[in-house]
């Protein structure tokens, strides 16, 4: 899961495992109150999909198709490469350093990485 604080240009991005109410996800869109969702909408259950889209108005409820999404490591490490989106020239090199290294933890984390440990990478 990634989410965007607008307000403060932070990124965070992390993995939850939850229980069967989904207590972890209630919890998080009950304290950021999100005003858009983009989601794979085959990678959820039928529960939390449910969740999700009541959690934002019409319109504002984005499911996108599997092939949306970069399907492994190696095609979103190509893409991101193509993109220089950790370009020092594009956005500095203290933010592309501090972003690259979370999403390579989370990469080669295998059951992911917290969204606290990724939010400290991401606001030094």
């Amino acid at each position: 899961m990634a989410f965007v604080d607008a307000a403060t240009g932070h990124f965070h991005l992390g993995q939850v495992v939850d229980d069967e109410q989904h207590g972890c996800l209630r919890t998080l869109l009950a304290q950021l109150r999100p005003d858009e969702i983009v989601i794979n909408e085959q990678s959820l259950s039928r529960d939390a999909y449910t969740l999700l889209r009541r959690a934002v108005p019409d319109g504002l409820f984005n499911p996108l198709p599997r092939t949306a999404f970069w399907a492994d490591k190696a095609a979103c490490t190509k893409a991101l490469e193509a993109g220089k989106y950790f370009d020092k020239d594009t956005i500095g090199a203290a933010a592309g350093a501090a972003l690259g290294v979370c999403l390579l933890e989370l990469a080669s984390h295998p059951d992911g990485v917290a969204l606290e440990d990724c939010a400290l990478h991401l606001h030094h």
